[in-house]
């Protein structure tokens, strides 16, 4: 057990700014991948754990759900989705939160919060005059602390659908 000599203390020291760059250059990845981590239909289903109908049109994916250092630390979150259904499979949509078709949707609250990144961009059928359904649900199959569903009609065979899932 004799003593290191200076040139292996030297040696090993020369990893040490490699092996440091390795490990910032994973973390950097790490937080990249999370925030471009899918969108459409694989990060609805991830992000508020459904699953889709075959119907499903025109995604829109938001939020900061899929940022994979606010949910290692649990930090305040939201998920922001909004797509087009066929009516027929909006019952069994509503059903995977725990929602029968025939509850009465509430009335008072907005939905997602007005924070502009959980906000779609412009979107015709939106509107208030549209708006058939708001629900709230605290019930599976959500991952989070609660999630609302807001549903728009657009005409006899479609609808809007705005789920907001938020994790505090």
């Amino acid at each position: 057990m004799g003593e290191e000599s200076v040139d292996e203390v030297q040696t090993r020291g020369r990893f040490i700014p490699l092996i440091i760059f390795v490990l910032g250059t994973v973390a950097i990845l790490w937080v990249v991948v999370g925030l471009l981590s899918g969108s459409g239909i694989s990060r609805v289903e991830r992000e508020h754990n459904i699953r889709l109908p075959e119907s499903v049109d025109d995604i829109q994916t938001l939020g900061d759900a899929s940022s994979p250092v606010l949910r290692v630390v649990n930090l305040d979150r939201g998920a922001s989705s909004i797509f087009t259904i066929d009516r027929v499979d909006l019952d069994e949509l509503l059903a995977q939160f725990g929602l029968p078709s025939d509850e009465a949707p509430s009335t008072w609250f907005d939905g997602a919060p007005g924070n502009d990144i959980y906000q779609p961009g412009w979107v015709p059928w939106s509107g208030p005059e549209a708006i058939e359904g708001l629900y709230y649900t605290d019930s599976p199959p959500s991952s989070g602390d609660f999630t609302t569903v807001q549903v728009f009609g657009i005409d006899d065979q479609r609808v809007g659908v705005w789920l907001y899932t938020d994790w505090n």
